[in-house]
C-alpha cells in the first residue's frame, strides 16, 4: 500500500524547502507581513500572509505533525491525565499535547521558561500563516492550521491542521529530510541549507546572490553574509549532509556535493514508545 506523503512524518513540501517562508532571520518581536511574494516562476507561485517564520518555526511545524501522526499513551500532567481516546481524526489532522512532548520530538532536554516562552511564541505565529501557493495545475490559498489553541496555562497545545492543505500536500512534489541531521545543526542558515539542498538529488551550482535571496536573510553586507555561508557549509560537513571538498568561487558562485546518506529511522520514533 502507498502511504500519503502526509503521513511521513519527515516529508517536507518542496516548494516550501525552496522559499524563504521559513526564513533564516530568528526575529524577537512579532513583526507581521501584510503581502509578501516569497517565490514565483513560470509553474509556481507562491505569495504569503501573517507574522514572519523563521527555521525555528519550521521546527515547530515538523513537531506538531509528528504527534499528530503518532498518537502517544495519556500523560498525566499535575494529576490530570490526557484522555487516551483518539483525538487525531480520521486523516491524521489533530495534534492535542503537552509542550514537554514538542520538546521531546526536538531533542530538547534542557529546557526552562525561556524556551516555553519561545515555543509558545512561535505556535502564536503559526496560527496566522495564511498562504496562496500554485504548483502546476494545484492550488492552495488558506491558513495551514483550522486552529491553533494553547491551554492549561500554555502547557498544552491543541492544533488541528487544515485538511484542504493536507489535501493540496499529498498533491504535489515533498521530499523526506533527515531530522536528526536536522536537529543537529545549528538553527538559522545551516538548516535553511539543509532543507533547501534536500530537495535536490545533486546540489545545483548556485550563486551566493541567489542564496541571499532565497534564504529571507536580513544580512546586507555581501562579506558578512559570505562568512555566514563558510560556518553553515561547516556545520553541514560535520554531520556528513555534504562532502568536505565544497568551494565558493571568485563570482560568488557555490559548488557543493551531497554525501549518499540513507534515512532510517530516527531516534525520535522512540520518544514515546513508538515503532517507526
Amino acid at each position: 500500500m502507498i502511504i500519503p506523503p502526509w503521513q511521513e512524518a519527515s516529508a517536507f513540501n518542496l516548494i516550501f524547502l525552496r522559499s524563504s517562508l521559513f526564513s533564516v532571520q530568528q526575529k524577537k518581536e512579532q513583526s507581521h507581513i501584510n503581502s509578501r511574494s516569497i517565490r514565483s516562476e513560470e509553474s509556481e507561485h507562491f505569495s504569503y500572509l501573517g507574522a514572519s517564520l523563521s527555521q525555528y518555526e519550521q521546527d515547530i511545524f515538523y513537531a506538531l505533525r509528528y504527534l499528530a501522526l503518532h498518537p502517544y499513551t495519556a500523560v498525566r500532567w499535575r494529576g490530570v491525565s490526557l484522555p487516551q481516546q483518539s483525538l487525531f481524526g480520521e486523516h491524521q489532522t489533530v495534534c492535542c499535547a503537552l509542550i514537554t512532548h514538542l520538546f521531546t520530538v526536538l531533542g530538547k532536554s534542557d529546557y526552562g521558561r525561556t524556551d516555553y516562552h519561545l515555543i509558545c511564541d512561535s505556535i502564536k505565529r503559526l496560527d496566522t500563516a495564511h498562504c496562496c501557493i500554485r504548483y502546476h495545475s494545484s492550488y492552495f490559498c488558506g491558513r495551514l492550521f483550522s486552529r491553533i489553541d494553547l491551554t492549561r496555562g500554555n502547557k498544552q497545545v491543541t492544533a488541528v491542521f487544515n485538511p484542504e492543505y493536507i489535501a493540496f500536500f499529498n498533491k504535489t512534489p515533498s521530499v523526506k529530510i533527515n531530522i536528526k541531521q536536522r536537529l543537529n545543526l545549528p538553527r538559522g542558515l545551516a538548516r535553511w541549507l539543509h532543507g533547501f539542498w534536500s530537495s535536490y538529488s545533486v546540489i545545483p551550482i548556485t550563486s551566493l546572490e541567489q542564496l541571499h535571496y532565497y534564504s529571507g536573510t536580513e544580512e546586507k553586507r555581501a562579506g558578512n553574509f559570505k562568512k555566514r555561508i563558510n560556518k553553515a557549509l561547516s556545520a553541514l560537513t560535520e554531520v556528513g549532509f555534504i562532502e568536505k571538498n565544497w568551494w565558493i568561487s571568485r563570482e560568488g558562485s557555490l559548488l557543493a556535493h551531497r554525501k549518499p546518506i540513507e534515512i532510517g529511522p530516527s531516534k525520535l520514533h522512540n520518544a514515546f514508545n513508538i515503532s517507526p
